[in-house]
Protein backbone atom coordinates (compact mmCIF):
# COMPACT_ATOMS: atom_id res chain seq x y z
CA UNK A 1 0.00 0.00 0.00
CA UNK A 2 1.13 3.62 -0.54
CA UNK A 3 0.90 6.17 1.90
CA UNK A 4 -2.68 7.49 1.07
CA UNK A 5 -3.68 3.55 1.02
CA UNK A 6 -2.12 3.35 4.18
CA UNK A 7 -4.39 5.78 5.46
CA UNK A 8 -7.50 4.10 3.89
CA UNK A 9 -6.93 0.79 5.33
CA UNK A 10 -6.65 2.42 9.32
CA UNK A 11 -9.64 5.07 8.25
CA UNK A 12 -11.60 1.73 7.49
CA UNK A 13 -10.27 0.26 10.03
CA UNK A 14 -11.50 2.23 12.84
CA UNK A 15 -14.52 2.98 11.22
CA UNK A 16 -15.48 -0.33 11.26
CA UNK A 17 -15.27 -0.41 15.47
CA UNK A 18 -18.56 0.96 16.76
CA UNK A 19 -16.58 1.52 20.09
CA UNK A 20 -14.52 3.34 18.36
CA UNK A 21 -16.66 5.81 16.31
CA UNK A 22 -19.97 6.31 14.99
CA UNK A 23 -21.42 5.81 11.82
CA UNK A 24 -20.40 8.77 9.74
CA UNK A 25 -18.43 10.16 12.53
CA UNK A 26 -14.59 11.36 13.12
CA UNK A 27 -12.05 11.71 10.91
CA UNK A 28 -9.01 10.86 10.10
CA UNK A 29 -5.59 11.74 8.10
CA UNK A 30 -2.09 11.43 7.20
CA UNK A 31 0.61 14.52 6.08
CA UNK A 32 2.81 12.64 3.35
CA UNK A 33 5.62 14.06 1.32
CA UNK A 34 4.40 14.42 -1.88
CA UNK A 35 5.32 15.58 -5.68
CA UNK A 36 4.09 19.29 -6.19
CA UNK A 37 2.84 18.89 -9.72
CA UNK A 38 3.92 22.75 -10.16
CA UNK A 39 7.41 22.81 -8.96
CA UNK A 40 8.23 19.01 -8.98
CA UNK A 41 9.70 19.68 -5.23
CA UNK A 42 9.12 17.41 -2.60
CA UNK A 43 5.92 19.33 -0.58
CA UNK A 44 4.32 18.26 2.77
CA UNK A 45 0.60 17.58 2.44
CA UNK A 46 -2.14 16.63 4.85
CA UNK A 47 -4.63 14.01 3.43
CA UNK A 48 -8.01 14.31 5.54
CA UNK A 49 -11.01 13.04 4.88
CA UNK A 50 -13.04 15.35 3.55
CA UNK A 51 -16.87 16.05 4.47
CA UNK A 52 -19.55 13.69 4.10
CA UNK A 53 -19.26 9.54 3.98
CA UNK A 54 -18.51 7.13 6.76
CA UNK A 55 -14.74 6.01 7.67
CA UNK A 56 -15.80 2.27 7.21
CA UNK A 57 -16.58 2.28 3.76
CA UNK A 58 -13.93 5.48 2.82
CA UNK A 59 -12.09 5.59 -0.27
CA UNK A 60 -9.23 7.69 -1.62
CA UNK A 61 -12.60 9.85 -3.05
CA UNK A 62 -13.51 10.51 0.06
CA UNK A 63 -10.48 12.21 1.08
CA UNK A 64 -9.08 15.95 0.29
CA UNK A 65 -5.46 16.57 0.01
CA UNK A 66 -4.08 19.73 0.61
CA UNK A 67 -0.55 21.87 1.05
CA UNK A 68 0.01 21.61 4.84
CA UNK A 69 2.20 24.80 5.05
CA UNK A 70 -0.87 26.98 3.16
CA UNK A 71 -2.84 25.22 6.58
CA UNK A 72 -0.45 26.53 8.90
CA UNK A 73 -0.01 29.83 7.22
CA UNK A 74 -3.57 30.19 8.29
CA UNK A 75 -2.67 30.62 11.98
CA UNK A 76 -0.97 34.01 10.71
CA UNK A 77 -3.63 35.16 9.03
CA UNK A 78 -6.06 34.27 12.15
CA UNK A 79 -4.49 35.59 14.41
CA UNK A 80 -4.12 39.05 12.79
CA UNK A 81 -7.92 39.63 12.61
CA UNK A 82 -9.55 42.05 14.88
CA UNK A 83 -12.36 39.59 15.02
CA UNK A 84 -11.25 36.37 15.68
CA UNK A 85 -13.05 34.23 18.09
CA UNK A 86 -15.59 31.22 18.33
CA UNK A 87 -18.43 31.50 16.34
CA UNK A 88 -16.91 34.88 14.57
CA UNK A 89 -16.45 36.05 10.93
CA UNK A 90 -13.37 35.04 10.95
CA UNK A 91 -13.38 31.49 12.16
CA UNK A 92 -15.50 31.54 8.80
CA UNK A 93 -13.44 32.82 6.64
CA UNK A 94 -10.76 30.34 7.88
CA UNK A 95 -12.53 27.53 6.77
CA UNK A 96 -13.89 29.42 3.52
CA UNK A 97 -10.02 29.41 2.70
CA UNK A 98 -9.40 26.02 2.75
CA UNK A 99 -10.36 25.73 -1.03
CA UNK A 100 -6.94 27.64 -1.03
CA UNK A 101 -4.99 25.41 0.01
CA UNK A 102 -6.22 22.19 -2.20
CA UNK A 103 -3.29 19.87 -3.73
CA UNK A 104 -3.30 19.07 -6.92
CA UNK A 105 -7.03 20.18 -7.94
CA UNK A 106 -8.62 17.28 -5.21
CA UNK A 107 -11.94 18.14 -5.84
CA UNK A 108 -13.15 16.69 -2.56
CA UNK A 109 -14.71 19.07 -0.27
CA UNK A 110 -12.33 19.51 3.06
CA UNK A 111 -13.63 18.81 6.55
CA UNK A 112 -14.77 21.62 9.06
CA UNK A 113 -12.38 19.70 11.18
CA UNK A 114 -8.99 19.98 8.78
CA UNK A 115 -7.50 22.63 11.11
CA UNK A 116 -7.34 20.22 14.37
CA UNK A 117 -5.53 17.52 11.53
CA UNK A 118 -2.77 20.40 10.03
CA UNK A 119 -2.38 21.85 13.52
CA UNK A 120 -1.25 18.75 15.94
CA UNK A 121 2.18 18.18 14.65
CA UNK A 122 1.93 14.48 14.85
CA UNK A 123 2.02 12.80 10.93
CA UNK A 124 -0.81 10.41 11.77
CA UNK A 125 -4.15 12.06 13.52
CA UNK A 126 -7.19 10.23 14.18
CA UNK A 127 -10.24 12.13 15.41
CA UNK A 128 -12.64 9.87 16.78
CA UNK A 129 -16.24 10.49 17.75
CA UNK A 130 -17.02 7.33 20.34
CA UNK A 131 -20.31 7.15 21.75
CA UNK A 132 -19.36 6.60 25.78
CA UNK A 133 -17.35 9.88 25.21
CA UNK A 134 -20.09 11.58 23.80
CA UNK A 135 -22.33 10.85 26.37
CA UNK A 136 -20.34 11.63 29.03
CA UNK A 137 -19.36 15.32 27.29
CA UNK A 138 -23.46 15.81 26.36
CA UNK A 139 -24.02 15.29 30.52
CA UNK A 140 -25.18 18.25 32.25
CA UNK A 141 -22.33 17.25 34.63
CA UNK A 142 -19.52 16.18 32.47
CA UNK A 143 -16.88 17.41 34.47
CA UNK A 144 -18.24 15.58 37.03
CA UNK A 145 -17.87 12.40 35.48
CA UNK A 146 -14.55 13.07 33.70
CA UNK A 147 -13.33 13.27 37.06
CA UNK A 148 -15.14 9.84 38.53
CA UNK A 149 -14.09 7.95 35.39
CA UNK A 150 -10.67 9.69 34.22
CA UNK A 151 -9.40 11.38 37.44
CA UNK A 152 -7.90 14.29 37.71
CA UNK A 153 -6.71 15.63 34.77
CA UNK A 154 -5.88 18.80 33.47
CA UNK A 155 -8.23 20.92 31.44
CA UNK A 156 -8.67 20.34 28.01
CA UNK A 157 -11.02 21.12 25.19
CA UNK A 158 -12.41 18.50 25.24
CA UNK A 159 -14.19 18.93 28.76
CA UNK A 160 -16.06 22.06 27.90
CA UNK A 161 -19.33 22.06 26.47
CA UNK A 162 -19.43 21.02 22.35
CA UNK A 163 -18.66 23.83 20.16
CA UNK A 164 -17.62 24.60 16.54
CA UNK A 165 -14.36 23.44 15.50
CA UNK A 166 -12.11 26.67 15.02
CA UNK A 167 -8.53 27.59 15.28
CA UNK A 168 -8.76 29.36 19.05
CA UNK A 169 -9.63 25.86 20.26
CA UNK A 170 -7.07 23.83 18.27
CA UNK A 171 -3.76 25.86 18.95
CA UNK A 172 -3.86 24.68 22.48
CA UNK A 173 -4.18 21.24 21.90
CA UNK A 174 -0.09 20.94 20.20
CA UNK A 175 1.35 20.92 23.25
CA UNK A 176 -1.05 18.72 25.10
CA UNK A 177 -0.42 15.65 22.24
CA UNK A 178 2.57 14.49 23.65
CA UNK A 179 0.78 14.10 27.65
CA UNK A 180 -1.35 10.78 26.39
CA UNK A 181 -0.08 8.08 24.34
CA UNK A 182 -3.44 5.55 24.04
CA UNK A 183 -3.01 1.92 23.62
CA UNK A 184 -2.03 -0.76 21.36
CA UNK A 185 -4.33 -1.91 18.60
CA UNK A 186 -3.07 -4.42 17.12
CA UNK A 187 -0.55 -5.16 14.13
CA UNK A 188 -1.61 -2.81 11.26
CA UNK A 189 1.30 -2.34 7.84
CA UNK A 190 3.53 0.37 8.74
CA UNK A 191 2.29 3.69 9.06
CA UNK A 192 -1.14 2.90 9.26
CA UNK A 193 -1.20 2.13 12.91
CA UNK A 194 -2.55 3.64 16.08
CA UNK A 195 -1.65 3.83 19.49
CA UNK A 196 1.49 2.49 19.99
CA UNK A 197 1.55 0.13 17.11
CA UNK A 198 3.67 0.18 14.03
CA UNK A 199 3.50 4.20 12.95
CA UNK A 200 1.21 4.92 15.56
CA UNK A 201 -0.59 7.47 15.51
CA UNK A 202 -1.90 10.41 17.82
CA UNK A 203 -6.30 9.80 18.74
CA UNK A 204 -8.62 12.79 19.81
CA UNK A 205 -12.37 12.68 20.88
Amino acid sequence: LDPVGRLIYRSNLLGSDQRITNTGGGNTSSKIQEKDPLSGQPVEVLWVKGSGGDLRTSTRENFSSLYQQKLLDLQKLYASRPDKGLKSQAEDDMVGMFSHATFNLNPRASSIDTTLHSFLPGKHVDHMHPNAIIAIAASANREKLTKEIFGEIRARPGTRAARRPAPDRFLPLQPLQHEYTPPDHGDVPDGAGAGQGPGGSTMTA
